[in-house]
């Protein structure tokens, strides 16, 4: 699925590969013979339409750090839907960086969130907060207990502590490469690791890490910081913000770029595997 939020039925004609078939049954293998992997709320989502309708929306409250607090301590989950690189520099320990910036935002949670968990929302701002709350309920979560009011200013403000994640850009990826300074986690989908990745590189699809760190991931963060990368920085970010949360600590994440860039640095790809 692109990445972009739009398109065009032009552009569509012009470069999507299913629309240059002209038979039907053709078509109709292409399109679902190697399906990509259903986010776990799928079903969830298909019951919901089937059920009766909902006419309200969750009511969502401005919560306060301290509020905040008292429901992270009680197992709620705070997504945070600021871009990566603000994530990045000062973000709540334990919170998971679902960026407003990229669509699927809603999709991208399902993946690695419960939808009868109890999630908090923070952004930009408190209207961005309200409107991704917004993304999360049309794709099943109906736990909603508010929005930190102030965003993380007001955590901040109120004394409480931080975290941050040193980022990187490709450029700074393909010279630790090249040291071998780092070891390259690669999350991805299984499609487009096949279509090309850095050797020696270890793979793991980002929603994977939900539920733990498998132990021969673990084992090589011991021996080396990771380097986290996608194909943008989105799902990179959400899978060092998991890694975190389960306790890995000496990562990079790589923003502002993916694996398909590491070749404008010297860094050959292959398509083995």
């Amino acid at each position: 699925m692109s990445e972009t939020p739009g398109s065009t039925l032009g552009f569509e004609r012009r470069f999507n590969r299913f629309l240059k078939i002209a038979d039907a049954d053709e078509f109709v293998r292409e399109l679902t013979h190697d399906l990509a992997p259903q986010p776990p709320n799928f079903e969830r989502i298909v019951a919901l339409n089937r059920g009766a309708l909902l006419t309200e929306a969750a009511q969502l409250d401005p919560v306060v750090p301290a509020r905040l607090q008292e429901l992270l301590k009680n197992g709620a989950t705070l997504l945070d839907g600021r871009e990566p690189r603000e994530f990045d520099a000062a973000h709540i320990p334990g919170s998971l960086n679902v960026t407003m910036v990229k669509a699927a935002v809603g999709t991208r949670a399902a993946w690695v969130v419960d939808p009868n968990t109890e999630v908090v929302v923070t952004a930009a701002g408190d209207f961005d907060a309200k409107r991704m709350a917004l993304m999360l309920e049309a794709v099943g979560f109906r736990q909603l207990r508010g929005y930190l009011a102030g965003g993380l200013p007001a955590w901040q403000a109120a004394d409480l502590p931080t975290s941050s994640t040193e980022a990187i850009d490709v450029a700074t990826l393909a010279e630790r490469l090249k040291a071998k300074e780092i070891v390259l986690l690669d999350v991805r989908e299984q499609d487009e690791w096949q279509d090309g990745h850095v050797e020696g590189s270890l793979h793991l699809p980002f929603h994977e890490l939900r539920d733990g760190v498998p132990s021969e991931l673990r084992k090589r963060a011991a021996q080396k910081p990771l380097a986290v990368a996608c194909s943008a920085g989105n799902r990179s970010s959400l899978a060092v913000s998991l890694l975190r949360r389960h306790g890995v600590h000496e990562v990079q994440h790589v923003a502002g770029g993916g694996v398909a860039n590491l070749t404008e640095h010297g860094i050959e790809l292959t398509e083995e595997g």
